[in-house]
């Protein structure tokens, strides 16, 4: 007798089916067979069945219920399997006679053979899914007794199906899997394992298209229904499927007979495993070998872009360690990596397979991680051993990563090769027009000058040996003529060599019976036509949509130099799946630039993710069509970038508000992302929607506030709140930071306008900075004076950033080594100084005013160096206009408004100082001491400088009027 579930309630023996009766009956059968061998309580049989609202005649009507199945059963010929077992019922089938125990018993059974590599559990799997007549307990779909179970059964029918389909891929048969899996996506869309295996079943069936599209649309759902992204799984996919990853495909036989292996490899750099092609630059190698063999931990191959540099040392230096050019080295253990965004994060991923540290390798480790290191590891090093840290393209650290984390990695590494009797030695690649950024560092030049190995141009022979000897080795020929004519277009000629390696792989590719020939070479343009030409071409086969996404990409994979040739940027794949390009257009572009070799692949070794970038800066040179870009989208290209930062720095501060664009910034920037020159991301689309959010919402406060409050400074009208900011306070903790900062017992202030209400700031300072150094020497310069215009904004003092920098560079020149600002727009002139006079020898500093300028100074009008600024803004006074009035609206609210004066001090947090950018957390401790002084009153701060009292005397001020008065004679001119 066989007992069925899945699909509708059946009992059968012999074919024939038993009569089961009406659903309150049928339902007591179903709930018995999921319970089977088990005795089932009459009360839990009317729980079940009825719910909270049984008949009065439940018992007895479950007695006729029980008595005709009985009958029922035995009908079939079947013995009584249905008993009265107190306090209730059981159902004593054979468990093989239930098809949903069958069920789980063969999909556990197959899942587990698949997993040990058995292919008999696909058969189970077969076995399982036949027994699947429709969705399980059909005739009780809306019962709740059934739901766990429906739910249950449901799933691990799914299950069982991608199982199967997974084997199915394996064994190589994915249009079987594609049969199995377009039923499982009709019945749950958003399920994202089965939409993983129809991504991969689609793609191994050549329908590459619509397995971008699946992802797609999958996208879209989870985004609409859910508020979800595709699970980090799935984009990987996504990204491997859009770049035609080779590894997807299932493992296939060498092709006999193939086409011969092309030993020159175009624009991308030679890497380790092409050692047996690399020639030429054997001499260089012997300097390089020669320099670590006499000792030294750090070595710098500094050469232009285009002297192959990362090549020399891939394949070139290294092969050469592993066989022990320096004694020992066939045991030194080899890390490689990139500086990228977080250069600490890439040597944690470098040196991550290991189990013990290695001495002077700490100080690499512990300074980037957040948990002091503890999670990073090398390997043991053999007796003798070492670790070697290759570093390529050096000169990213002063491109792409922000100069925090720059300054602790070319400290940890200045300490990791200097600790007596390290284990580290670092081997660098940096581009020849970045080499005077490590001399900005002194504690690094010290390390880096004697390191340095110039890249010399090659010579004759060794050009020679770069066409022939790989040629030879693939079973060619050069002829005379072309060698003579490459190596005559190569020589003397600075960052030729892609374009001689580019060009010989072209003519690999083109040879005519087995010979590289003049006429080909000639054919493909020559040196200065062969790469032009090529992606000239290419460009022009494609659609116009694809030109568009071409345009788009290509221009994401430029770093803009500041002051500098254009570098290569290294792009996350997802940055590009981000935007709103079509990914079908997108992964063709990519393909087809891709088997040009003008574009080349990687992934990320600290997050895993894949990657892509131009072959070689060459490109933007050789390339007229995208120097053109360039050039015409620069204002673009610029704008992306600071978005982008500006967005990220959002991200990193936890969203916080403060880092949202305001005002005509946020203006600015929602008319360029509409204008659709380059589009923006997700990533910044939600920064910019999230400061549109906000701005409306500070209107709408602002609306009401205006109603009812009247916020200003001073106001002596009745029903008026106004907020006085005891900037002093603020100031004379910047003072305190200024004396313990100050090297040479020189600092200065830099005002708007000299009149009350700067003085209090500098008053502020000068109290601070003596109570620190009572002999410190104080410089001061205002930037205009006389009587205060109609209004504020128009006083040049507070809009003239030469005329600030002008003041700073002389008080700079003069000694000075801490100079605030309390000036406005002006104080960029301030930053700009202390950036400009900056050297090995000095580090100079400024400290902002009002926000933390250390992260708004990106945004302030006239900043041309913002991110170089950062690096000397040794903190920000900060008063909260913000916090003020809100507190103004919320009393009014509460119905607690009080007209007249509110003060916003340090003990109400309406003023402060910044901790950003870490510079002054060493003296935080003498920082807080000094606020709680002032806090708790054994602090009464000047309103007015000692260099100002006369003047402020003739003018009328009263010498603590910022304590005593809310007439300030400077605000009645307002």
């Amino acid at each position: 007798m066989d007992f069925r579930l899945l699909g509708s309630l059946e009992v059968s023996a012999d074919g024939a089916l038993a009569e089961l009766g009406p659903p309150k009956q049928r339902a007591l059968l179903a709930i018995l067979l999921l319970h089977a061998g088990e005795i089932v309580g009459i009360d839990r049989l009317i729980d079940l069945l009825w719910g909270e609202n049984p008949p009065r005649t439940a018992t007895h009507s479950i007695q006729i219920y029980v008595s005709d199945l009985r009958k029922a059963i035995e009908g079939l010929g079947g013995k009584r399997i249905l008993a009265t077992r107190p306090p209730g019922y059981q159902l004593d089938a054979d468990r093989t006679s239930l098809d949903v125990i069958q069920f789980e018993r063969l999909v556990e059974e197959g899942t587990r053979k698949l997993r040990t590599g058995n292919l008999d559990g696909a058969d189970k799997l077969r076995a399982a899914l036949r027994l699947w007549r429709g969705p399980a307990l059909t005739d009780f779909t809306y019962e709740e007794f059934a739901q766990p179970y429906i739910r249950r059964f449901h799933d691990m029918h799914l299950y069982a199906i991608e199982e199967l389909a997974a084997a199915e891929l394996e064994a190589g048969r994915a249009s079987d899997a594609l049969l199995l899996l377009d039923d499982v996506i009709r019945e749950d869309p958003l399920r994202e394992r089965s939409c993983e295996l129809l991504m991969l079943a689609l793609y191994r069936s050549g329908r590459h298209a619509e397995a971008l599209r699946t992802y797609q649309q999958l996208r879209s759902q989870l985004v609409e229904e859910l508020g979800l992204d595709p699970s980090p799984l799935l984009q990987r996919l996504q990204e491997r499927i859009l770049l035609h990853d080779p590894s997807l495909l299932p493992p296939r036989e060498a092709p006999t007979g193939s086409a011969a292996r092309n030993p020159y490899k175009g624009l991308r750099p030679f890497s380790e495993p092409d050692a047996d092609d690399f020639f030429g630059r054997e001499g260089l190698v012997d300097r390089l070998v020669r320099t670590l063999a006499g000792g030294a931990h750090l070595v710098a191959l500094v050469g232009p872009s285009g002297s192959g540099k990362s090549s020399v040392i891939a394949a070139g230096l290294i092969p050469a360690l592993r066989v022990g050019a320096v004694p020992g080295s066939e045991n030194w253990v080899i890390a490689q990596m990139t500086p990228g965004a977080n250069p600490l994060g890439e040597v944690q991923a470098a040196v991550s397979a290991a189990a013990d540290t290695p001495q002077g390798v700490s100080a690499l480790l512990g300074s980037g991680a957040e948990d002091g290191g503890a999670a990073f590891s090398l390997r043991v090093m053999p007796q003798g051993g070492r670790l070697l840290l290759v570093i390529d393209q050096f000169e990213e650290l002063f491109t792409i990563t922000d100069e925090q984390p720059r300054r602790q990695f070319l400290s940890a590494i200045a300490t990791a090769v200097a600790e007596p009797g390290t284990q580290l030695t670092v081997v660098l690649a940096l581009r020849a027009d970045y080499y005077d950024r490590p001399m900005l560092h002194p504690e690094f030049a010290q390390a880096f000058i004697p390191g340095v190995v110039n890249v010399l141009p090659m010579t004759v022979t060794e050009l020679e040996a770069v066409v022939v000897r790989p040629a030879e080795g693939a079973g060619a020929v050069v002829e005379q003529s072309l060698l003579a004519e490459l190596v005559a277009d190569a020589a003397d000629r600075p960052g030729t060599l892609p374009l001689l390696e580019y060009a010989l792989t072209e003519l690999f590719d083109q040879r005519s019976k087995g010979s590289l020939t003049l006429e080909g070479y000639r054919a493909l343009g020559g040196m200065s036509g062969v790469l032009s030409r090529s992606a000239e071409a290419l460009f022009g086969a494609l659609s116009a949509d694809e030109k568009q996404v071409t345009m788009q990409v290509f221009l994401r994979l430029v770093q803009l130099g500041q002051g500098m040739a254009e570098s290569r940027r290294r792009l996350p794949v997802s940055e590009l799946t981000d935007l709103d390009l079509d990914p079908v257009l997108l992964s063709k572009v990519l393909e087809s630039f891709g088997d040009r070799r003008l574009l080349s692949f990687d992934r990320d070794t600290a997050t895993g993710q894949a990657t892509v970038e131009l072959a070689h800066e060459s490109l933007f040179r050789e390339w007229e069509r995208l120097a053109a870009w360039i050039d015409r989208h620069r204002a673009a290209l610029k704008r992306y970038e600071t978005l982008t930062a500006a967005a990220e720095d959002w991200e990193a501060s936890g969203k916080h508000p403060d880092y949202l664009l305001t005002g005509t910034r946020l203006a600015e920037f929602e008319a360029w992302s509409r204008e659709g020159t380059l589009q923006i991301g997700g990533k910044q689309r939600a920064f910019l929607d999230a400061g549109r959010a906000r701005q409306a919402d500070e209107r709408a406060r602002a609306e009401t506030a205006r109603r009812f409050v009247w916020p200003s400074f001073v106001d002596d009208r009745q029903n008026s709140a106004y907020a006085f900011f005891a900037e002093n306070e603020g100031a004379y903790l910047a003072g305190v930071a200024a004396a313990l900062k100050s090297r040479t017992g020189r600092i200065g202030f830099v005002g708007g306008h000299d009149d009350g209400f700067i003085w209090t700031w500098h008053a502020g300072y000068e109290a601070g900075a003596r109570s620190i150094r009572p002999d410190i020497e104080i410089m001061s310069a205002y930037l205009s004076s006389g009587e205060m215009p109609t209004r504020f904004h128009e006083s040049t003092g507070f809009h003239d950033a030469p005329a600030a920098e002008r003041e700073a560079r002389a008080m700079f020149e003069a000694g000075a080594d801490v100079i605030f600002h309390a000036a406005g727009d002006s104080g960029v002139g301030v930053f700009e100084a202390a950036f400009a006079l900056s050297g090995a020898e000095r580090h100079l500093w400024a400290i902002g005013v009002d926000t933390d300028q250390y992260v708004t100074v990106r945004y302030i009008a006239g900043a041309v160096h913002p991110e170089e600024w950062r690096q000397h803004i040794l903190t920000s006074v900060l008063k909260r206009v913000d916090l003020a009035m809100y507190q103004l609206g919320a009393e009014f609210a509460r119905g607690q408004f009080r007209s007249g004066r509110h003060t916003f001090d340090l003990a109400n947090g309406g003023v402060d100082i910044s901790y950003s950018g870490g510079f002054i957390e060493d003296i935080r401790p003498q920082i807080d001491r000094a606020k709680q002084q002032i806090i708790a009153g054994h602090v009464r701060l000047p309103c007015i400088p000692v260099v100002r009292l006369e003047l402020a005397a003739e003018r009328g001020y009263l010498e603590d009027w910022c304590h005593n008065s809310s007439e300030d004679p400077s605000m009645e001119r307002t």
